[in-house]
């Protein structure tokens, strides 16, 4: 029986730590789409919102703009009315940096029931990156699409010393 219980702690001490290993070892740049998109459903409106920055390569503090990749999909009315760029907000742990300004819309393609884009803000304020200087999560609001208030977030990985 004791042989039992500690070739059991001795197996479940390997599983564990073999399940930590792939988690421990995920770095900002190994991210792929799936871990970094976002999706929120209400009002017969789906989102889903990529962080795209992080999939570009290199350190978010070396990146000029934050980039956010957006698919919304709707059976009823016209997402055309939607301004996208006056109705988002992006905060981090440090406050909010930007709401309703500073956003550009690059449409990849959009109709009345589909639309879908890169909507964009410089990675800068007061000279200093806003996400990758020590940020521990970037949150992107879009108000008014339907619901009050749809908010993304995506956790961001401490800078080592």
């Amino acid at each position: 029986m004791k042989g039992m219980v500690s070739s059991a702690r001795w197996i479940l001490g390997w599983i564990a730590i073999l399940g930590a290993l792939p988690i421990a070892s995920l770095a900002a740049d190994q991210a792929t789409e799936p871990e970094l998109t976002r999706r929120s459903s209400a009002g017969g409106v789906g989102v889903a919102v990529v962080f795209v920055s992080p999939l570009e390569g290199g350190g978010l503090a070396d990146q000029e703009q934050l980039r956010f990749r957006i698919s919304i999909d709707a059976h009823a009315g016209d997402l055309m009315r939607y301004d996208l760029t006056r109705m988002t907000a992006l905060r981090t742990d440090e406050g909010e940096v930007a709401a309703e300004s500073g956003f550009i819309w690059e449409p990849e393609s959009e109709s009345s029931h589909h639309r879908v884009g890169v909507l964009r803000i410089p990675n800068r304020l007061a000279g200093r990156p806003i996400a990758g200087q020590g940020a521990a999560w970037v949150e992107l609001e879009i108000r008014g699409l339907v619901t009050p208030a749809r908010v993304f977030r995506w956790e961001l990985p401490r800078p080592r010393p």
